[in-house]
C-alpha cells in the first residue's frame, strides 16, 4: 500500500537527484575548459603540503571545539 507521505518522499528523493545531477553540469563544463590549468596550479608538492596542514590544523580546531558534545542524529533520518 502506497501512502500520501511514502509518495511524497519518494518525488522529494527524485527531485533531490535530479537538482543534483544539474548543478554538477557547470562544474563538469569549468572542469574541462580548465583541467591543464588546474593541473599546473594545484597538481605539485607545495600546493598538497599546504592543504594538508591547513585542513588539519582545521579540523584539530574543530574537534577540540566539539569536544565532549553529544548529538542525537535521529532527528534528521530519512525514512
Amino acid at each position: 500500500m502506497v501512502t500520501k507521505a511514502s509518495r511524497w518522499r519518494h518525488e522529494r528523493s527524485e527531485f533531490f537527484i535530479i537538482k543534483i545531477v544539474i548543478a554538477c553540469i557547470p562544474t563538469a563544463i569549468v572542469g574541462v575548459l580548465l583541467d591543464d590549468k588546474i593541473n599546473l596550479l594545484f597538481y605539485n608538492f607545495q600546493s598538497v603540503v599546504i592543504a594538508h596542514v591547513v585542513f588539519g590544523i582545521l579540523y584539530i580546531v574543530v574537534e577540540n571545539y566539539n569536544k565532549g558534545k553529544s548529538y542525537n542524529n535521529n532527528d534528521n533520518a530519512i525514512a
